[in-house]
Order: structure tokens, then C-alpha cells, then sequence
């Protein structure tokens, strides 16, 4: 997968065409990933962060809950963990290459099955 700094993507899930952020921003410097979403007040509907390279994240000084999404290069779904609140880890996911934060529920608004896991998703231009 080959990402470009800079440029806003959407995210696209692959069997479905559902778009699951229309506003993906990328996180693939050392202080960009660090930083994250910490300290921001919300995100929004639409919005993620992508975190290039990332296997595990915490959610440490962060005001709301996050949906993640841990991706292989190919951009298959190893694992998912929905409504991480604030104030926890998840440890490494095996393979995993990087990891969509989305806002808390976002992936239970969608019309996807019960688990991603398995799927893949792609990135676009926006």
C-alpha cells in the first residue's frame, strides 16, 4: 500500500463499498502517531487517523472513545476493537501494519457484518 503524506484519503470498505471515514488523515512521523488523537476534544463522524507504521495504541489522555482497526500492507482487517475508552492499551496485533482510529461506534452505525475481521479495506484520494 502506498500512502502519501499529506493528502486527505477516504476509506473504503472493499466487500460493501461502504465508506468508513471520508476525511482519513495520516499519522506517519514519530510525533504524529505519538500525538494521535490525545488531547483533542472529539473527532468527527467522518474523520480518522491512520497510523503508519502502528501495531498497538493506547488511548491515554484521550476525551472519548475510539474504534480501531488494525490493517496488514494489503490492507486486510486483523482485528478490530470497537469503543476503546479512554485510559486503556491494546497490545500488538500480530502482522499488523498500521491502524485506523475512527470515532467510538462508528462501525456499529455502518451496514457491515458483526466482525470486519478478514476484510479488506482500500484508501482514495479524497
Amino acid at each position: 500500500m502506498n500512502l502519501k503524506r499529506n493528502i486527505k484519503y477516504r476509506v473504503i470498505l472493499d466487500e460493501t463499498d461502504e465508506i468508513l471515514a471520508s476525511n482519513c488523515e495520516l499519522a506517519v512521523d514519530f510525533a504524529k502517531r505519538f500525538l494521535g488523537l490525545m488531547f483533542r476534544p472529539s473527532i468527527d463522524e467522518n474523520d480518522a487517523l491512520m497510523l503508519i507504521p502502528c501495531n498497538s495504541v493506547h488511548t491515554f489522555f484521550m476525551r472519548f472513545p475510539v474504534d480501531l482497526v488494525f490493517i496488514d500492507q494489503n490492507g486486510r482487517i486483523l482485528y478490530e476493537e470497537r469503543n476503546m475508552s479512554p485510559g486503556n492499551v491494546m497490545y500488538p496485533v500480530k502482522d499488523a501494519w498500521g491502524v485506523l482510529e475512527l470515532k467510538g461506534g462508528k462501525l456499529g452505525t455502518l451496514n457491515i457484518k458483526k466482525s470486519l475481521t478478514g476484510s479488506t479495506i482500500r484508501f482514495e484520494a479524497a
